[in-house]
């Protein structure tokens, strides 16, 4: 902007101060006293290759006429306006524009949170995202980690400050509890990707309040529960409890609230061989994978092995959604 200025500047002194002497004389027919010779002087020394050297003796000279100094005044005045149009134009562009705002600027968020139903099809993902540059915003193509989300592919473009979003499809799969995916979309004209989440949801059809249970080693059996409750709206039934010798453990179903909730008791019995035996929860879930449901029974455990034990039922908690 300076160097715009300075030309224009420069531009119009040279015009000013090379001022032949048949317009000198005009000016001096209106009663200007001053010497023409001293002005055309003033002009050959007012080159562009020399204005700025050359300011000293323009000023003396626009004091020495009222005409001048009026005329100096007025290209000024143009100088000072012609300023602050350049100046109001580049705030304009850069109030407009924002080169140096990545693509992910443009997203309201690009984290989408979602809930999957268990062997649902597939579940719709959306992020939307607001267009801040001059030029459209077209898809060029997507860069997927994993085929459980898929992008899909748009050819519509988004004018400067419209609205759009990218749709994508999660398929649920095997997937279990809350999962993170990743999908990379390419923009026209822009350089980098920009990455949106997915965070999924998948809830189990039934949910187990710990999946292991110990007896310390030396200790008397006492009992000790499991928490059977529905993980969706979806009301289920214990239909067996197998697995194990009614011989080595005692075991009491209760109906906390039915088609949603059971409490199951275990307790070992007198004389219970030391290791682990597998108790099997079978149930009429809608999701195959929870008509059988594990759990573990350790007997005559070491310190260590109860301590293991503990570590992992803290973790299966603050792993529930």
């Amino acid at each position: 902007m300076f160097c715009r200025l300075r030309d224009f500047g420069i531009t119009s002194f040279c015009r000013l101060v090379s001022i032949r002497a048949e317009t000198i004389g005009r000016f001096s027919e209106f009663g200007m006293c001053f010497n023409a010779s001293n002005v055309q002087q003033a002009a050959r020394e007012f080159t562009l290759s020399r204005a700025f050297k050359s300011t000293k003796g323009l000023l003396l000279i626009a004091f020495q006429s009222k005409w001048l100094s009026v005329a100096l005044f007025a290209c000024l005045c143009c100088i000072a306006f012609s300023a602050q149009i350049v100046a109001g134009q580049m705030i304009e562009e850069s109030t407009s524009v924002p080169p140096s705002r990545g693509i992910g600027s443009a997203f309201i968020s690009r984290t989408s949170e979602i809930h999957a139903e268990p062997g649902s099809a597939g579940v719709n993902v959306s992020w939307k995202f607001i267009n801040h540059w001059d030029f459209p915003m077209v898809i060029e193509r997507f860069e997927e980690n994993c085929g459980c989300l898929r992008g899909q592919m748009s050819k519509d473009a988004v004018g400067p400050g419209g609205e759009g979003s990218i749709q994508a499809t999660f398929i649920p799969g095997p997937y279990r509890g809350k999962l993170r995916k990743s999908l990379h979309v390419r923009f026209v004209g822009h350089e980098k990707p920009v990455e949106l989440i997915a965070e999924v949801s998948i809830p189990s059809t039934i949910k187990l309040s710990r999946h292991e249970l110990v007896w310390p080693v030396n200790q008397k059996p006492f009992a000790q529960t499991i928490e059977v409750r529905a993980g969706t709206p979806t009301e289920f039934l214990i239909t067996d409890l197998t697995g194990i010798s009614k011989d080595q453990f005692l075991l009491d179903q209760e109906t906390i609230v039915p088609g949603r909730h059971y409490r199951i008791t275990v307790t070992p019995a007198e004389g219970v061989t030391k290791g682990t035996k597998c108790l099997q929860v079978r149930t009429n879930s809608a999701d195959p994978r929870d008509r059988i449901m594990a759990i573990f029974l350790t007997t005559g455990a070491e310190a260590s092995v109860l301590s293991e034990s503990m570590d992992k039922q803290n973790s299966l908690h603050s792993l529930k959604p």
